[in-house]
């Protein structure tokens, strides 16, 4: 009699567990430690049908219709998920394609975890699967508007631009109205200018990543000539605008490191500028750096302005992101500055830190390599 209990407890068991592997809209596998699949939902048999038209033999690892992010490039055997799972790794949204029907193919996330026993022997791996095909293909479709607006928009800036300044180099005082309207046309088609071109750089990032140009520069140099540029912008706020005692803005000796001395400068021209937007009149933004031990070179700017809230630290490099305490002063941007710069530094190997403490002011830490490195391309996700 007890021994039945136990086998009905165990059916019971199974029922209950076949029952929860059906009720998700997620495809499940669970893979023994030699690769062989031992149990899977009705979902995950969906997406094989798509990936293996010609059938599945149950066992990790087979090469087919599976595609990398880009739903082009065909994934060779060590690339396959559940061969990556097999081999012990762990890992999340590891984005594929199965199918090569254009109405039918989905775009997936890939989550594994490794089963281990008590001694710590690899036994086995659970995978996820989720399809992400809408979401994907939604970032195609605002990848594709953004590109035609910003060139769009683009177009009739260059002439205004460009008459803007033939108009400054007419012979003869230009009356005093018109050279305030000048100051404003001037400024404004700047600002979009500058908008325009984060939402280039955006689309840039999305599809074909950062191609960096690096060279052996002077970070000294760029921080020295960012902060000079920002001078005018921080008199207007009324924020004191200084270069760190002590680093090497201060102390005029060199910062070497080896980046792409343009995309680093767009780094700490955005930095400078956020700084002195979110730094109320009579503050004060600090700009410095220094070479550090570990063969990398640090610039950090740090402002007294209104911080950023604990909530909102963990979103401010998501594109488009906009603080709430951002959206309530009518800060001009569109939430793509910090993302930018993020991907830049990341692009050359380097990192950023931010600390902050709302109504108490901002550092930003960056670290870029000091030393010599192969010039790369850093790629979307």
């Amino acid at each position: 009699m007890e021994l039945a209990r136990v086998v009905k407890d165990i059916e019971r068991e199974r029922l209950m567990g076949d029952a929860l592997l059906e009720s998700v809209d997620v495809g499940l596998v669970l893979i023994d430690g030699a690769g062989a699949y031992e149990r899977m939902n009705r979902r995950h048999h969906d997406f094989l049908a798509l990936a293996y038209p010609e059938g599945h033999r149950d066992q990790a690892g087979q090469v087919g219709l599976v595609y990398s992010a880009d739903g082009v490039m065909a994934l060779r055997r060590s690339e396959i998920p559940s061969s990556r799972a097999v081999r012990g790794e762990e890992f999340d949204d590891y984005r594929i394609w199965v199918g090569d029907d254009p109405l039918t193919r989905r775009a997936l996330a890939v989550s594994a975890r490794s089963v281990r026993d008590d001694q710590g022997v690899f036994v086995g791996a659970a995978l996820a699967y989720v399809d992400i095909t809408v979401l994907l293909l939604a970032l195609q479709v605002q990848q594709t508007f953004l590109a035609s607006v910003s060139h769009e928009l683009r177009t009739p800036l260059t002439p205004i631009l460009g008459h803007l300044e033939l108009l400054h180099d007419l012979e003869g005082p230009v009356p005093e109205a018109w050279a305030s309207s000048l100051k404003v046309i001037e400024r404004n088609a700047a600002r979009l200018e500058r908008l325009v071109s984060d939402l280039l750089l955006q689309t840039q990032l999305q599809s074909e990543g950062i191609v960096l140009d690096r060279t052996e520069t002077d970070l000294a140099v760029l921080a020295l000539e960012a902060v000079d540029s920002a001078s005018l912008a921080a008199t207007q706020a009324d924020v004191l605008l200084t270069t760190a005692a002590g680093s090497g803005t201060d102390t005029g000796s060199k910062v070497t490191c080896f980046v792409d001395a343009e995309r680093t400068r767009q780094v700490l021209d955005n930095l400078i500028a956020n700084a002195i937007k979110y730094t109320d009149a009579g503050g004060r933004v600090t700009v410095g750096c220094r070479t550090e031990a570990n063969e990398m070179a640090s610039f950090v700017v740090s402002d007294t302005g209104i911080g950023i809230a604990a909530e909102d630290l963990t979103r401010i490099f998501t594109p488009f992101y906009r603080t709430s305490d951002a959206v309530a002063r009518q800060a001009s941007g569109l939430g793509l500055g910090l993302g930018i710069v993020r991907a830049i530094v990341h692009a050359h190997g380097g990192d950023t830190h931010v600390d902050s403490q709302r109504g108490r002011g901002t550092t930003v830490r960056l670290q870029l390599p000091a030393s010599h490195h192969e010039t790369a391309a850093a790629r979307p996700a």
